[in-house]
């Protein structure tokens, strides 16, 4: 757990007044739908999935970018960004990046019959796109396989036994097609 936080993260100043309501507001909220999101696709039950399905990505998305590797992936791209900036371009991403997993196809695999089970990553929400060598340097840190690229698909363990994969349809219908 300790590699997904650090202190005052997305603590926001104006003069002498500091400000956490990101996280206590912002991220309380989709951290309480989140867990009722997770206990529905663990759980397997259509209409719950699709019930829960918008506060999933909602979920995913703060996952995906709240954590100090999300932050720096942030910071990468737009260097000369305020705090305050960050924290809006936090949201904007998010907000992005559900949409994209909304219009992929999901599954969820499970590992409760193996002795073996899902590993953790340097981060929450992974990305896996098969047509990238491990060694390119796309990949070097904050940086994972593009969301938005066909061939990549989204990975979050649910729980220890429970895997959430998100696959753009295009690729998932054709495999072979990503080089």
């Amino acid at each position: 757990k300790a590699c997904f936080w650090q202190n005052d993260l997305y603590v926001t100043r104006f003069g002498e007044y500091l400000n956490d309501q990101i996280e206590t507001v912002l991220f309380q909220g989709i951290d309480d739908y989140g867990a009722a999101a997770v206990r529905a696709f663990i759980g397997g039950d259509v209409v719950q999935v699709h019930d829960q399905y918008q506060p999933m990505l909602a979920y995913l998305g703060a996952q995906k970018l709240r954590t100090p590797k999300g932050l720096d992936w942030i910071r990468s791209r737009y260097p000369a960004l305020s705090q305050l900036e960050l924290m809006g371009e936090m949201q904007h991403l998010r907000e992005m990046f559900g949409t994209l997993w909304a219009e992929c196809a999901h599954e969820v695999v499970s590992a409760e019959d193996s002795a073996v089970k899902f590993l953790i990553t340097d981060h929450p929400v992974s990305t896996f796109n098969a047509a990238l060598p491990l060694e390119a340097s796309l990949l070097e840190y904050p940086s994972e396989a593009p969301i938005t690229w066909n061939g990549t698909q989204t990975l979050f363990p649910l729980d220890a036994n429970h895997l959430l994969i998100l696959t753009h349809v295009p690729y998932a219908k054709d495999p072979g097609s990503v080089e």
